[in-house]
């Protein structure tokens, strides 16, 4: 089995604070060789929000959720049209 270097090159993704309230964090110690893009997704496979990641995640990337409702979410990170890493996101929006 090869390794996949686009999997290997996100796999160790933070995605922080999680539940999140209002923003989400995107942070990964060493800088992307490829663009890649975010999906966050609901329960029933809609896609809520999408954008580009930045390739220095040394600072981490601010997502805003205020537009989302309290839940539970799905966050692809793909490239070249492929997923290479889901995580579950837990949206607990304080007024």
């Amino acid at each position: 089995v090869e390794d996949d270097p686009q999997y290997a090159e996100i796999a160790n993704i933070r995605m922080y604070p999680n539940p999140a309230s209002k923003i989400v964090n995107f942070a990964l110690e060493n800088p992307l060789s490829r663009d890649y893009t975010y999906q966050i997704i609901d329960q029933r496979g809609v896609t809520i929000s999408e954008g580009n990641l930045n390739h220095d995640l040394s600072t981490p990337q601010e997502v805003e959720l205020t537009h989302l409702s309290n839940g539970i979410y799905f966050v692809q990170f793909r490239t070249a049209g492929k997923v290479v890493v889901y995580r579950k996101l837990a949206v607990m929006n304080r007024r």
